[in-house]
């Protein structure tokens, strides 16, 4: 009956407005207003566990340890099918801006391991070496060019190309070979879904690629050019290529590998990603298909792993998934 009523559209958008204009609050739970006007996401079936757990006050070493074996089993596999596979883990909010969460949240965190550092921890020599989590160089942005914007969950803006540079030159040793031009913009705020009817929006450093000759691709286009001709992908793959020097690359992520692409394309000249928490999804005669083809084709080529902090458990699901 609560979701029936009339006038709900208005009386939703109204209580939104009284808590983030009034009080200063987030009319859902999933998003919690921190300090300095940042907000944070904590969606999941407990409230708050994942801002806890990405900077290591929730998960008790029991349970971290057997999460380090899954995580360890899954990279061996992955390393086994692309020998050259890297994986960079993408610190959030919650680790990157500690001093701007609710104070109660600061003393919970305060001197914990983050989540990701925690686990890498756990794992042997040979896999922990496959990992990168590059938070300092994260923080040590410019203000003006953060790798995530103050009303954002996911990272936008020049600062992800920044932080994405800093780890291609040196993990990879290769140099640019094209880059955007940059223009000040405002964009909706990722959370703006919470707050219906505010228009949160964050001031960014935007891309601009029209100097550059991109072919970008996704389900409504050229997504099915050679090698993925008749194959079922999973929802979000996408591809942007571009002419001139420069290997191939597969991104294998999760909802940050959008701005992960458009990072990548400036050094590799083809950037195929897959989603791999749709690629779950798949029938399992797709999910072979799909499997078979992208080691046929990139099993000698580049392959990153790219995932926020938050989501490291994605690796062990999605290589369960596997055929």
């Amino acid at each position: 009956m609560r979701d029936h009523f009339g006038f709900r559209a208005q009386l939703v958008r109204a209580y939104a407005t009284l808590s983030w204009r009034l009080f200063r609050t987030s009319p859902e739970p999933s998003v919690v207003v921190g300090r300095n006007g940042r907000l944070f996401l904590s969606d999941g079936e407990v409230r708050n566990r994942s801002v806890l757990g990405d900077c290591g006050a929730w998960w008790s070493d029991e349970y971290l340890a057997r999460w380090a074996a899954e995580t360890d089993v899954a990279l061996r596999r992955l390393n086994a099918e692309f020998a050259r596979l890297s994986v960079l883990i993408v610190p959030t909010s919650a680790v990157l801006y500690s001093e701007d969460l609710p104070s109660w949240m600061e003393h919970a965190c305060a001197g914990k391991t983050p989540l990701v550092e925690a686990l890498a921890a756990r794992l042997p020599p040979e896999t922990r070496r496959l990992i990168a989590y590059p938070v300092e160089a994260a923080k040590r942005l410019p203000i003006a060019s953060p790798l995530i914007p103050k009303h954002n969950f996911h990272w936008t803006g020049q600062g992800v190309n920044l932080f994405m540079d800093a780890y291609v030159e040196s993990n990879f040793g290769l140099k640019r070979q094209i880059a955007p031009s940059w223009e000040l913009a405002t964009a909706a705020s990722d959370l703006a879904r919470f707050f219906p009817g505010l228009g949160i929006s964050n001031t960014i450093l935007s891309a601009n690629w029209n100097s550059e000759k991109l072919e970008i691709c996704d389900e409504e286009n050229c997504l099915h050019h050679a090698p993925l001709e008749h194959l079922k992908l999973p929802r979000e793959t996408m591809r942007v290529s571009r002419p001139g020097d420069g290997e191939p690359i597969l991104l294998l992520s999760d909802s940050f590998g959008w701005g992960g692409a458009f990072s990548l394309i400036e050094y590799f000249r083809d950037v195929v990603m897959i989603n791999m928490n749709n690629f779950q999804t798949l029938e399992e005669a797709d999910r072979q298909a799909l499997w078979r083809r992208l080691k046929e084709n990139w099993g000698g080529s580049n392959v990153l792993v790219l995932i926020e902090d938050g989501n490291v458990g994605l690796l062990s699901r999605f290589v369960k998934s596997l055929p």
